[in-house]
């Protein structure tokens, strides 16, 4: 019996390291619309450098959020996400690996939490970052559903429009 609430207790442990926690939006902190600040990171494959997508996309790229819909306008791209909406906060570098994502490992560091954003429980390619006084949006691109790894195409400080 001993071993048996043992190894219970011990997958209890271990299922919450993986684990994500749903919120929503008002707990997310998030309400309105947005604009680009500053592109902090760039993917290597895009042929330019985070300097010349700031000035490209400072005060374009847009994202909104309400309860709804979110609706991303940026590099290239629109994503509308609609109701049901889940945001649900993960491990910072889960599913990024730094080989594919170069020079990530000290900005990830700078975050104190990642929400990636579902759409009927389907990942939509936008994940919030923040830190102590800042949101970002990213848009990161799942590289193969099998192993589940994601290619960070760019991430942008966002402040209030």
């Amino acid at each position: 019996m001993k071993k048996l609430i043992v190894v219970l207790c011990l997958l209890l442990a271990l299922s919450g390291c993986t684990a994500s926690s749903e919120l929503n939006l008002s707990e997310l902190g998030l309400s309105g619309e947005y604009y680009a600040d500053t592109c902090v990171y760039l993917s290597l494959f895009i042929s330019a450098t985070p300097e010349y997508y700031t000035g490209l996309y400072q005060n374009q790229l847009r994202v909104s959020f309400d309860d709804e819909e979110i609706f991303y306008s940026g590099t290239g791209v629109a994503i509308t996400v609609q109701s049901p909406i889940s945001y649900r906060q993960v491990a910072k570098d889960i599913y990024i690996d730094s080989a594919i994502n170069v020079n990530i490992d000290d900005l990830m560091n700078s975050f104190t939490s990642r929400y990636d954003i579902y759409e009927n429980d389907v990942y939509a390619g936008l994940t919030v970052f923040k830190s102590d006084n800042q949101n970002y949006i990213a848009e990161i691109r799942m590289l193969d559903d099998n192993s589940g790894t994601y290619l960070i195409w760019s991430i942008f400080s966002i402040g209030e429009a």
